[in-house]
């Protein structure tokens, strides 16, 4: 083989070589781009959300219809905080759709493509739910009518549901429906306290206060601005006392919860993003508290302060 030869079939491997790896590379840039454009990756365009009816976090219009998009939410604490998060994200539509929280957790849990706000984490719903952290939650409390506060609660400045429940000679008032943390949650399934407990599907009427002004029930276990925002609607105002539960975490947070989807993920991000930035402004500090009693809106004013600081500096997703 002659010298020009040789450099020829030399030069001709190293062309077949180049070819082979720009062919790789070729292939591996489509499919890096096939999955760019894959409907997982794509830019989301509707988020829908559960809404209960639950004054006064959550407002239905007078004639108990659910709102349907920004536009109509209401004046609760809840449509506060969901004004603010939706006017971050204004290239997305939100459809809101009226439904219980366990209806809403059922539909989650069947795989539907939904967003739930202003829930309490359970560990067994992480494997179907992303969460992120919406705001700091008012301290769960014990509400007792005020001539009876020796009677029931003392002169300690907690009340502990453990105690009360222990008690056989005393009915609780409980929503039905509703989670309150894993340690309320085991505390009023015992068995034995089943008979001592009155549950009531809450609707948005005054009826569980109004049990607890004619004494058919001892103490009634609400968040403070719901207990305060029925009793504040009631024909005549009884005098009523808050005790925090002390069985009840504070350190906890309040959480919007989307499906443990891609879509999910795509969702619970954008909405992390937003309360990052609403967590900024005083519109969405202060959506929540200006319902709470004042007794409990002074108790937690440096709480909710520091939650609000810290969550507009970093991402959270569970």
């Amino acid at each position: 083989m002659t010298r020009n030869t040789a450099a020829r079939a030399a030069l001709g491997r190293a062309m077949v070589s180049w070819w082979r790896r720009w062919k790789r590379l070729a292939h591996a840039s489509a499919f890096a781009m096939a999955g760019i454009a894959s409907p997982q990756a794509q830019t989301l365009d509707r988020i829908e959300w559960a809404l209960p009816e639950l004054p006064p976090v959550f407002f239905y219009d007078s004639e108990g219809r659910p709102p349907t998009g920004p536009a109509q939410l209401g004046r609760g604490s809840g449509d506060g905080y969901l004004r603010e998060i939706m006017r971050q994200i204004p290239d997305v539509r939100h459809e809101i759709v009226g439904m219980t929280y366990p209806r809403a957790w059922a539909e989650l849990e069947r795989g539907r493509e939904i967003c739930i706000p202003a829930v309490v984490k359970l560990n067994e719903r992480s494997e179907r739910a992303w969460y992120t952290p919406m705001s700091p939650p008012p301290p769960m409390t014990i509400v007792v009518r005020a001539d009876r506060v020796g009677e029931l609660l003392g002169d300690s400045p907690v009340a502990s549901l453990a105690a009360l429940l222990a008690r056989p000679e005393l009915t609780a008032l409980v929503p039905a429906g509703r989670s309150f943390g894993a340690e309320i949650n085991a505390l009023l399934a015992q068995p034995e306290v089943q008979t001592r407990i009155e549950r009531l599907r809450y609707s948005s009427s005054t009826q569980a206060a109004q049990m607890l002004m004619l004494g058919r029930v001892d103490y009634w276990l609400e968040w403070p601005h719901v207990a305060e925002w029925q009793i504040r609607n009631l024909p005549r105002r009884p005098p009523m006392t808050w005790r925090p539960v002390l069985e009840f975490a504070v350190d906890k947070h309040l959480y919007i919860a989307c499906t443990r989807s891609a879509a999910g993920r795509k969702a619970i991000e954008l909405i992390d993003q937003a309360i990052r930035s609403a967590a900024r402004e005083a519109a969405y500090r202060s959506a929540a508290v200006n319902w709470y009693p004042p007794e409990i809106r002074e108790s937690v004013a440096p709480r909710f302060k520091r939650f609000f600081d810290e969550r507009s500096r970093k991402p959270m997703i569970e």
